[in-house]
């Protein structure tokens, strides 16, 4: 009777962990799905072993492989020297301070594209308040800083026809002689 029991118990429990299985699966195809559709990756750093894991859309926004193993130094490769340092003080700061941040740097792609990306980053601490670990997100907004540049530049080109239409009426103004008649040109 007790190694039914023993019997019932294990096929209980074997259903159980698929059924959790399953839905941990659905769950984590969900959370990909959003990812990419958002193209929004993330990243995880492990404060004392160094460890840096990279989400599947964190690959494809830096144009890598499956198989490369992201570090500080190569992570911080993708930046200018003087991105890359401001985004080491950013990091430094966060680990620091305790508090979020978020930069918007131009990077150079593993297959030589320049793309922006927005980043964020948060510090996890544990129970007894030491830092444990970054969480972080990256998205490619390379769309939206192009839009934003166009932006500026129609804005600066009406700008300018604008003072030069205002410069034109300041000369007539000044230099014109304006003839007054009627409705029959007299």
């Amino acid at each position: 009777l007790e190694q039914r029991a023993a019997g019932l118990r294990a096929e209980i429990l074997t259903d159980e962990v698929a059924s959790l299985s399953a839905r941990l699966a659905q769950k984590r195809d969900l959370l990909e799905d959003m990812s990419r559709v958002g193209q929004i990756g993330g990243w995880e750093l492990d404060l004392a072993s160094g460890e840096l894991t990279w989400t599947n859309q964190t690959r494809l926004i830096h144009e890598v492989p499956d198989s490369f193993v992201p570090t500080r130094t190569s992570v911080l490769s993708f930046y200018s020297p003087r991105d890359a340092e401001t985004v080491k003080q950013a990091i430094q700061t966060c680990i620091a301070s305790g508090d979020g941040l978020s930069t918007d740097l131009p990077i150079v792609t593993a297959k030589g594209r320049q793309i922006h990306v927005r980043s964020h980053c948060a510090l996890q601490r544990s129970t007894s308040g030491k830092p444990v670990r970054l969480l972080g997100t990256v998205q490619d907004i390379t769309i939206e800083h192009q839009r934003q540049a166009e932006l500026t530049a129609a804005l600066s080109k009406a700008d300018r026809a604008l003072s030069d239409v205002s410069a034109y009426q300041a000369a007539l103004d000044k230099h014109a002689i304006v003839a007054m008649t009627d409705a029959r040109g007299r």
